[in-house]
């Protein structure tokens, strides 16, 4: 094999630089395109003899499939909020791109301030095997740098419960 010559490098340095900053570009370009949000919020509230419901609304404004569930409200007492209760046994609900959708919580009687822990993440794609879903969570680690991956659970806490 002949050694390479003078000009032979330098082009494949001046290759070499050209495409990382293009794949570089592509990923900045990718990331940071606005992205929109899950929202949350207090639909409504009734009291009915000793039990209150809450209504809660989830809007999906992304592009992917969310999961979510909503836990037992929160009350703060002395300024501790009591334990969080983790809803063991309970499936999280799906919510398509451009959806909406309701989750109803009781609780006893509400007395101080309050909120509701909502546990909500971005579902894989429908038919993903193991692998594929390691695949999506390194693409969306490197692409949105998000170092919990797509299969990470948020907590978001809904405050603004009016009784």
């Amino acid at each position: 094999m002949p050694a390479m010559t003078t000009t032979t490098k330098c082009f494949c340095f001046v290759a070499s630089v050209i495409l990382i900053l293009l794949v570089a570009a592509g990923f900045l370009r990718f990331s940071n395109r606005p992205t929109r949000q899950v929202a949350f919020s207090c639909i409504g509230v009734s009291n009915s003899s000793n039990i209150t419901l809450i209504s809660i609304g989830v809007t999906n404004q992304t592009s992917c499939t969310i999961v979510y569930c909503a836990c037992s409200p929160q009350v703060k007492s002395n300024g501790v909020w009591t334990n969080f209760q983790f809803p063991l046994g309970e499936p999280m609900a799906l919510l398509t791109p451009g959806q909406f959708g309701t989750v109803v919580v009781t609780t006893t009687l509400l007395s101080g301030e309050s909120r509701v822990p909502v546990l909500w993440g971005f579902n894989y794609s429908t038919t993903a095997t193991k692998w594929q879903e390691i695949k999506e969570d390194a693409i969306w680690r490197l692409a949105r740098r998000n170092p919990c991956g797509r299969g990470a659970l948020y907590t978001n806490n809904l405050t603004e419960i009016r009784r």
